[in-house]
């Protein structure tokens, strides 16, 4: 209803209803409408330029660090990171999201130096995600990556090539490029280290060998991170923050021992960042324990494992699912040595776990 008209039978004249006369409720309620519709489209166009004029105000910046609900963002010509929050939800596709380490985003300045609001996020070109443990749903751990680097100790806490596993699902899905680091060499023979992962090299993927006590693996470890973004995620006490202070002589990050009850690492990164590395950049993620796939299906889990690719679709089945199905070149192949048993067998473990409900243990 138009601002200061009353109608009712005590009501006192607007001047605008003056040029009304004596004009039929039915005009008055046009007229009423019309000015309406005026008064909404001049406050659209006001916020719309109001809009205009505050994104030109916006900073690009990048997201270093999470911390609680304030995020560390290098803003571009910023010599110092800035502190900012977040403005209301932000949007990115269909869905609502929050940023995380890697971000690129658009910033916009507050009034106390070196802080500022996040307004938007610019979309993402590839994310490491999960499934949460605790809420179920999607967790993205970095995004705009060019590489993941599995990093995981020969000992100490004991090798997980299952965990491995999970994680190079996710790369094939994602294609992101992955490359296994070996960590604390120093604590096996060469046999041992070797044969570790003697099966992910003969499928394809890459293995760098290790161990910030003896400063082995540094420089070959160094030189896959030129000029891309990489992330080096894997289980807790794998000798990850370890292996950054050996990178990047002088970050100091904290380290820390395995459990001796349990056998797993404790948690000494407590927070992603992005870390510049000289020439690359490289995300430093807090140890997981469990990996769950996130965006994978059983219809396309097949297709993320790299050595049943060259025998999928020549079943005798359009729809084989590799388990169980007679005339199965994947279980063929696997009787006759062309696929590893281990290695099928996690399919089938995961088939089962993307079952809806089903839950598999994750502790391989």
């Amino acid at each position: 209803m138009l601002k200061g008209t009353v109608f009712d039978d005590a009501r006192q004249r607007n001047p605008e209803e003056e040029g009304l006369g004596a004009k039929s409720e039915c005009s008055k309620e046009r007229y009423l409408m019309a000015q309406r519709r005026k008064g909404r489209g001049s406050s659209r166009g006001s916020r719309g330029k109001e809009a205009k004029r505050d994104r030109r105000k916006w900073r690009e910046g990048t997201v270093l660090s999470v911390l609680g609900k304030g995020y560390y963002v290098q803003v571009v010509g910023e010599p110092e990171q800035w502190f900012c929050r977040v403005r209301g939800r932000l949007f990115l596709g269909e869905g609502i999201t929050w940023p995380v380490v890697g971000d690129r985003v658009w910033v916009e300045a507050r009034s106390e130096e070196k802080k500022g609001i996040i307004c938007e996020i610019v979309p993402r070109r590839s994310v490491l995600a999960r499934l949460a443990p605790e809420t179920r749903h999607q967790q993205v751990l970095a995004s705009n990556l060019d590489r993941v680097l599995i990093c995981m100790a020969i000992k100490d806490p004991p090798f997980r090539p299952g965990l491995i596993d999970r994680y190079l699902v996710s790369c094939e899905a994602l294609n992101l490029d992955a490359t296994i680091v070996v960590n604390k060499v120093d604590l096996a023979t060469e046999d041992e280290i070797h044969s570790a992962v003697a099966e992910f090299q003969s499928i394809g993927y890459g293995a760098v060998f290790t161990s910030a006590e003896e400063n082995r693996g540094i420089d070959e470890l160094r030189s896959l991170l030129m000029g891309q973004t990489s992330v080096l995620t894997g289980p807790s006490g794998a000798g990850k923050s370890s292996l950054v202070n050996r990178i990047c002589p002088g970050i100091d990050l904290k380290t820390g021992s395995v459990n001796e009850v349990t056998g797993r690492g404790r948690h000494t990164t407590t927070a992603s960042r992005l870390i510049d590395v000289g020439g690359g950049f490289l995300v430093d993620t807090p140890g997981i324990r469990e990996f769950s796939l996130w965006g994978i299906t059983q219809d396309n889990l097949a297709e993320c494992f790299v050595d049943l690719r060259p025998f999928l679709n020549q079943c005798r089945f359009r729809d084989c699912k590799h388990r169980v199905e007679p005339d199965c070149l994947v279980q063929d192949a696997v009787t006759q040595g062309e696929i590893s048993p281990r290695r099928f067998q996690s399919y089938k473990d995961l088939f089962v776990e993307l079952s809806d409900g089903v839950e598999v243990a994750n502790e391989d």
